[in-house]
């Protein structure tokens, strides 16, 4: 079992440093987009800052469920507590149907880093689905034994 929580936690980790590089570049590409909308932004500007919006907030909810996952490891949440951060089947459906909408009709350089965003959050959605590890904790102190502090 050790293994498997090993590798779940690995997953986890380099998952929490990807969403976080990528937040960083979408709030780089905002900036900009910011920038070259001007004082009258078009439908299309407005239909590009939607995009972004929806990016950095599947990005957050991401990253939420991520930050609960080491209160999990470190025993500063339990279980019973993680419906909130979980991502649901309805939320990530939404996301992929909204996201193919809109990718249609925006500029490469926005559709490509929409896709990255895609493929991260399914990343995480499919983390928050496996089932967990046989013997999975739900008390603090058992918490403390399978993920001991480094």
């Amino acid at each position: 079992m050790g293994v498997i929580v090993n590798r779940r936690l690995d997953f986890i980790e380099s998952s929490y440093t990807d969403v976080l590089e990528l937040l960083g570049r979408v709030e780089r590409f905002a900036r900009i987009h910011k920038a070259m909308g001007g004082a009258s932004p078009s439908a299309q500007h407005a239909k590009e800052t939607g995009q972004i919006s929806r990016m950095v907030s599947h990005l957050t909810h991401a990253l939420a469920w991520l930050l609960a996952q080491q209160a999990l490891r470190d025993g500063d949440l339990v279980e019973e507590n993680m419906g909130d951060f979980n991502i649901s089947e309805k939320d990530h459906k939404t996301f992929k149907k909204q996201s193919a909408q809109e990718n249609q009709d925006m500029p490469e350089d926005l559709r490509t880093l929409a896709l990255e965003v895609e493929r991260l959050f399914d990343r995480v959605y499919a983390l928050c689905q496996m089932p967990k590890p046989a013997g999975f904790p739900h008390r603090r102190d058992q918490l403390k034994e399978l993920y001991p502090v480094v």
